[in-house]
């Protein structure tokens, strides 16, 4: 990322916009209209945004990419028209645009990022490419769309799919034939309370209903086949056999568990925790059963309460990342363990006491390290 300081000297801005080569890079913030120049074929990340005295745009034949967070946040941006040569508009694009009226993009779409046009709240008319590869999660959230086929009661829908869902929703009933439930795409409904899923559907995505806090009924259909790793966090389900005191399983596999868990003790008979399932929990403890070997990348880390774990006399393998920052004072390793995976244990700072088993195969790089950080 480029400092303010270059801005100050480079000598290709025009009409307020900096450009470099075929790409536009930025834009003055005070910005009102905004004709972009021909040979253009990428606006860069954040080009414009926040530019909140922008009210139009005109983007030449030939461009490509808009790339995330570009117009997000110009708040007076009223009209767009999109050029045929475009490809790919990406996450959180035009989110926050709240006077934008209608989005009508070109057959040549083939992909819609995340959260792309999110909470443009005057957003009644959009049309989609029927050739659209990829429409990413939330790509429509809060927007007041009308006579769309793809949108109904709140839910976005895309080729057999549950892309997103308003965060205002309250119960859901999934359409007949979707077979699949997106990443993210009820993520922090939190007044939803309940949902009835279709018998056709045969998945569940990761963090699909995270932060639901209003969640407690669902029906949960025998064909499907896979749930992602957190898919309910932080739902207070009831009467379902896979989740029990926060912890969820599917399985012989923990796939999650709910953020404020302080104490967890693993049913027996999971052989594997799934990579991020405790991710950011706010556990103190865990309790592994004998019958586990497998512990993911990922599984606990940034669980910076955690002080205290009860290994399992069958472990083989630990993942990458698995403690990060966490608060573990000994790691006693059972002589079962063949490998343990990069940066396994980094940033316990008061970790001390370790025993590594005799056997152990492989080690990965800086699994000890007490000044690794990942962001």
């Amino acid at each position: 990322m480029k400092s303010e300081l270059y801005y100050l000297y480079v000598e290709d801005w025009e009409d307020g916009i900096l450009y470099e080569y075929e790409e536009l890079v930025r834009a003055e913030k005070d910005i009102a209209a905004a004709v972009i120049r021909p040979g253009t074929a990428v606006i860069s990340a954040h080009a414009f945004s926040g530019c909140a005295n922008l009210t139009e745009v005109v983007f030449p034949e030939g461009l490509t990419d808009i790339e995330n967070n570009a117009f997000e946040n110009c708040a007076k941006l009223q009209k767009l028209t999109f050029p045929d040569s475009l490809l790919r508009i990406g996450d959180s694009a035009f989110k926050g645009c709240t006077q934008l009226a209608a989005a009508v993009l070109p057959d040549s779409m083939a992909k819609l990022g995340h959260w792309a046009f999110e909470n443009c709240t005057n957003l009644s008319s959009a049309r989609l490419p029927e050739m659209l590869a990829e429409m990413g999660c939330n790509a429509f959230r809060d927007c007041p769309l009308r006579d769309v086929p793809w949108k109904e009661n709140g839910i976005t829908y895309w080729r057999g799919t549950v892309t997103g869902a308003d965060s205002g929703i309250t119960e859901a009933a999934i359409r007949g034939g979707v077979q699949e439930i997106a990443a993210r795409a009820f993520w922090r409904c939190q007044n939803l309370s309940s949902v009835v899923f279709p018998d056709s559907l045969l998945s569940i995505g990761k963090n699909a209903f995270a932060g639901c806090r209003s969640l407690t009924s669902i029906g949960l259909s025998d064909t499907v086949a896979e749930i992602g790793v957190n898919a309910f966090r932080d739902c207070p389900l009831q009467n379902v056999s896979w989740k029990e005191n926060g912890i969820m399983y599917w399985g012989d596999k923990v796939i999650g568990a709910d953020s404020d868990i302080q104490t967890a003790v693993i049913r027996e008979g999971v052989k594997e925790i799934a990579d991020s399932a405790f991710e950011r929990c706010n556990c103190q403890s865990v309790i592994f059963p004998d019958s586990l070997i497998r512990i993911g990348d990922n599984a606990f880390c940034h669980c910076s309460e955690l002080t205290s774990v009860a290994w399992p006399h069958n472990l083989v393998s630990i993942g990458k990342e698995a403690f990060v920052q966490c608060r573990l004072h000994s790691a006693s390793l059972p002589d079962s363990l063949v490998s343990i995976g990069d940066y396994a244990f980094a940033d316990n700072y008061s970790l001390g006491d370790v025993k590594l088993p005799a056997g152990l195969q492989h080690l990965g790089e800086r699994v000890f390290d007490k000044y690794y950080c990942d962001f």
